[in-house]
């Protein structure tokens, strides 16, 4: 497991500005202490997840500030964000499971809720919370809280545990 640097005071404060979203504490002080988070090699994670016909979703990367690879970046994932103006009035794409699916963190409410958006519609089931638009998949509610979901991750991460810190 790869955790990215730490974000300094300032340019915390210039990405919280250019987002326009008031951020729940729980996510900003990860992203203050941590910037992001990513499953190196030996490293997976699947969440139990009962909504789902496997019953399990995967789970690769929680998107850093200003990532050396844009690909991992939270503002250049945030791109397909206007997708989501329909469901949520103001949300954040907060990470993915490799097989294209977000993460997508409700800012509205003070703690956070975090669905799993199935853009790639690969769970054709009725256990959605909310419904597709346009075909661009269906969003499932994971955990009422960052910290919640943070929590399932990290007791769900298997094989090599090894934290390393570097740019993402």
């Amino acid at each position: 497991m790869n955790y990215s640097y730490k974000l300094s005071k300032t340019k915390f404060n210039s990405f919280k500005k250019r987002l326009g979203l008031r951020l729940p504490k729980d996510y900003s002080k990860f992203l203050e202490e941590h910037n992001g988070l990513i499953l190196t090699d030996g490293t997976y994670c699947n969440l139990p997840f009962i909504k789902v016909d496997d019953q399990q979703i995967g789970f690769f990367i929680l998107y850093s500030v200003d990532a050396q690879n844009e690909r991992y970046d939270l503002e250049n994932n945030n791109d397909y964000s206007d997708e989501l103006e329909e469901h949520f009035q103001k949300a954040l794409i907060i990470g993915d499971d490799v097989g294209g699916n977000f993460y997508v963190l409700d800012c509205k409410c003070e703690s956070g809720v975090v669905y799993y958006w199935d853009r790639a519609r690969i769970h054709l089931d009725e256990g959605y919370d909310i419904p597709e638009v346009d075909e661009e998949g269906n969003l499932y509610k994971v955990c009422n809280s960052f910290n919640e979901f943070y929590e399932l991750i990290m007791s769900n991460v298997s094989g090599n545990r090894d934290i390393e810190t570097s740019l993402l």
